[in-house]
């Protein structure tokens, strides 16, 4: 015979078996998954828009940088033709070159043939 719990009365009390709960462990671990997605998905929205950002940046760069090449060449150019002035004894040419001397700017004169 199986022995029934009593109280401290005497009296047997019907004792049923406490079902276990699936939802109190699954209702946090769904709120982790969920924070998890949410932040993941937060941060891919923004490293799409920062890498937008860069690719703007860098081609707005590079018109610039092309810019600055083509000035660039065209002063070198100035400066050589300035320099053969100089070599040749133009009074004013030496005037600029001491000047582009005196704040730091180097010149090299290239040697040119005459055709």
């Amino acid at each position: 015979m199986a022995s029934t719990p009593t109280d401290s009365t005497g009296q047997t009390r019907n004792v049923q078996p406490q079902k276990v709960q699936w939802y109190n462990t699954f209702v946090p671990i769904l709120l982790i998954l969920l924070t998890l997605l949410v932040s993941v998905s937060f941060q891919g929205v923004m490293l799409v828009k920062d890498h937008e950002a860069l690719q703007t940046t860098k081609a707005n760069q590079d018109t610039a940088l092309d810019e600055s090449n083509k000035l660039r060449t065209q002063l070198d150019s100035i400066a050589t033709q300035t320099a053969r002035l100089a070599a040749a004894g133009n009074v004013n040419a030496n005037l600029i070159i001491e000047k582009l001397k005196a704040n730091g700017i180097m010149v090299k004169a290239t040697k040119t043939s005459n055709n």
